[in-house]
């Protein structure tokens, strides 16, 4: 059994190294690293289809991936994959207590996404209290799925190695998406694009690189990045713009699910201003 996690993960890396050399009934299982562009951990054995595919999030990452529109797009491409969704399973490390992610998020937006994330989404979630707890998890769950004789109940739907298959994966259905705004607990429609690749960087186009570009900044969320762009068209011209009269985000606003009219909000104003107008 196969347990390969992304070369970023160090500190995982470490503590999944150190159970396995420690403890003979983890002896069967082999640890690898890679660069992963789908999850943060694949497991994976001799039985076609029944790889697991593993996000893994601090209440933290959760939180701030939200705020920035990364919970969205990161979604977004686990379900475009050929990977069951009951098969992509969301690891949610670390309290619940407001203090620990700060207090921009309320705890109920936290258990909307985890809604969003099992019974709409359909991914499997499940909590660890730290990263011990997280690597731990993984290395029994290998061994688990080592030891069974008994076939997955969901199988995946084909058998390639999705992580390395640049190939444009079409999805016929609208993808649900929470709202932007960072405390809202609704769900919409979001009109995304049906036709996505599973790298980040196929789904990088001339149309929406400056929607990407702005959403690297904070407190931009996808809805404020996509209104400014829709008004600017570009980067160079809403650089232009602002050289001229930084108060020009002041008074563009968009239109909420509801029908209301927001502007965009002044951290999100002040950010893009700062960002996109000192020079290093």
């Amino acid at each position: 059994m196969s347990v390969k996690i992304d070369c970023r993960e160090n500190q995982l890396i470490s503590l999944c190294t150190k159970i396995i050399s420690d403890s003979k009934k983890f002896q069967d299982l082999t640890l690898t690293t890679d660069n992963l562009h789908i999850g943060d951990i694949l497991i994976s054995g001799n039985e076609p289809g029944n790889d697991v595919v593993i996000e893994r999030k601090t209440v933290a990452d959760l939180s701030a991936s939200i705020k920035d529109g990364r919970y969205k797009e990161q979604a977004l491409r686990l379900s475009s994959t050929s990977y069951h969704s009951h098969n992509i399973i969301y690891v949610i490390e670390g309290a619940w207590n407001s203090g620990f992610f700060g207090s921009t998020l309320d705890k109920d937006t936290l258990y909307g996404s985890v809604v969003s994330m099992s019974l709409l989404k359909g991914f499997s979630v499940f909590r660890t209290d730290n990263i011990w707890d997280t690597a731990s998890f993984i290395c029994n769950m290998a061994r688990k799925l080592k030891k069974t004789s008994v076939q997955m109940k969901y199988k995946n739907d084909v058998v390639v190695d999705t992580i390395e298959n640049d190939e444009t994966i079409t999805s016929p259905d609208t993808v649900h998406e929470i709202n932007d705004s960072p405390c809202s607990h609704t769900e919409k429609d979001v009109d995304y694009t049906t036709s996505i690749k599973v790298k980040k960087k196929d789904n990088i186009t001339i149309d929406n690189i400056g929607i990407i570009i702005l959403l690297q900044i904070p407190n931009v969320s996808h809805t404020t990045a996509t209104t400014v762009m829709n008004k600017y068209k570009t980067i160079r011209n809403l650089i232009d713009a602002l050289v001229v009269d930084n108060t020009i985000l002041n008074n563009v606003t968009y239109t909420t699910s509801s029908g209301q009219s927001r502007k965009i909000s002044k951290p999100a104003r002040d950010n893009i201003i700062e960002y996109l107008l000192t020079q290093g």
